[in-house]
């Protein structure tokens, strides 16, 4: 058994074992990292931690890990669309005990276009309506904060028939 990314975290029972015997295998995150699934020959396998299974063959196992979200100051939301069918926003949590001041700028095909501007509250969520601001087809938004925040871009179509939401990738 083995890692990726290497040094996120260590797998706690890797060597030989009789056919037929039962295998536990238990995937430790190191601090800032959380396990996502267990991957054989790059597929994935199993997101079970422990993973256990039936030792029928030789296997070459592989604990994936990334990296924790963190609040931040800076989040960036790489696709959005506001034209035709699509109605577009951007998600904002404040999980300090202090109110952020929040800028969205958003980024089209044309331009930077300056965004809305506001207080989210401790504890609280602030959505913004994206189509208010920007109409163009394709729009990335860039969300800064004075305080640690959490972003996310959700997005359905008029009839509200499919949604799609992505995280930001914040620092």
């Amino acid at each position: 058994a083995s890692v990726t990314p290497a040094g996120a975290g260590t797998v706690s029972v890797a060597g030989t074992y009789a056919h037929g015997s039962q295998v536990t295998l238990t995937a430790s995150p190191k601090a800032g990292y959380r396990f996502v699934e267990w991957r054989e020959n790059g597929s994935p396998v199993s997101t079970a931690n422990p993973y256990v299974f039936t030792c029928t063959s030789s296997r070459s196992l592989t604990a994936v890990f990334e990296e924790e979200q963190k609040p931040g100051t800076t989040w960036y939301l790489a696709e959005g669309a506001t034209a035709g069918s699509f109605d577009c926003w951007v998600l904002v949590m404040n999980p300090s005990d202090r109110t952020a001041k929040v800028r969205l700028t958003f980024l089209t095909g044309e331009g930077v276009v300056p965004g809305p501007e506001r207080e989210v509250g401790p504890g609280r969520r602030e959505t913004f309506h994206v189509d208010t601001y920007v109409t163009t087809y394709d729009v990335s938004t860039l969300v800064t904060s004075d305080v640690p925040v959490v972003a996310e871009r959700a997005m359905y179509d008029d009839a509200r028939t499919w949604a799609h939401c992505s995280a930001g990738v914040g620092k």
